[in-house]
């Protein structure tokens, strides 16, 4: 067409180039959890398609954690009420069982049914493995649990997963303590206060190991307790004690 445009001596412009226009990016945003239903089933109607699938969940390790809870609660049925608790791994779901008691007036049974979705606190949060440790405070349901104990297949795989559960590494605890101490250390006067905490033969129980703590103003947690009591034993030989909180590096 330009040719023919040029040999009847009508030349024609030079040719136009429209602008490109950047065509807009849409972002998906997932809108929160409402707390009705299940998560996996409010995500289904965000995935923008016809057929209802929910997301493949991305699965941990297939593992159990068990501890034992009381409520924390001042109402007087309450009292005494003890909780088994398993915390799954795989999908970081939660059980919660309720013993049978003799004369007790309770039934028993399912307190909290395991479902198919991660728990989620009373604050929203999700829960995570992290938050199990004996003396931790749990919140679900809208009722608040105290852990009070593990057995003991949890509390091993707590001491080697020690980057998730830091009060079941005894390295740490020891360290924390030590650091806190370090001005009786240093002068020998640690020895003195352990011989009042402790008991005559020499040696530190966990009800003198916590009168210990307390006289150096230590924060502790219950599971630290029992960290150090299970490497050092119910009757902790207090040079034993005194010469790892000197040298934690050799621990």
């Amino acid at each position: 067409t330009r040719s023919f445009y040029e040999e009847q001596g009508v030349p024609l412009a030079p040719s136009l180039t429209p602008p490109v226009e950047k065509q807009p990016v849409f972002e998906r945003n997932t809108p929160p959890y409402t707390g009705f239903g299940t998560e996996a089933d409010s995500l289904t109607s965000c995935v923008g398609s016809l057929v209802q699938t929910a997301p493949k969940k991305v699965l941990g390790e297939d593992r159990t954690l068990r501890y034992m809870g009381r409520l924390d609660s001042d109402v007087a049925e309450d009292i005494g009420r003890e909780f088994v608790l398993q915390y799954f791994l795989v999908d970081s779901t939660l059980a919660i069982r309720e013993p049978f008691r003799r004369n007790s007036g309770i039934v028993g049974g399912n307190f909290f049914r395991r479902g198919q979705d991660p728990v989620r606190t009373n604050d929203g949060v999700y829960l995570e493995a992290k938050d199990f440790y004996i003396g931790s405070k749990i919140g679900v349901a809208g009722f608040v649990f105290v852990i009070t104990d593990s057995d003991d297949a949890t509390l091993k795989y707590m001491e080697r997963k020690e980057s998730v559960f830091p009060y079941s590494s005894y390295a740490l605890v020891m360290n924390s303590w030590g650091s806190t101490m370090q001005g009786a250390l240093d002068d020998d006067s640690i020895y003195k206060a352990c011989a009042e905490a402790g008991e005559d033969g020499g040696y530190l129980t966990m009800d003198g190991l916590k009168s210990l703590l307390t006289m150096y103003n230590c924060t502790f947690v219950d599971q630290e307790l029992i960290t150090v009591v299970r490497k050092l034993g119910s009757q902790i030989e207090i040079d034993t004690f005194v010469a790892q909180l000197k040298s934690p590096d050799m621990i």
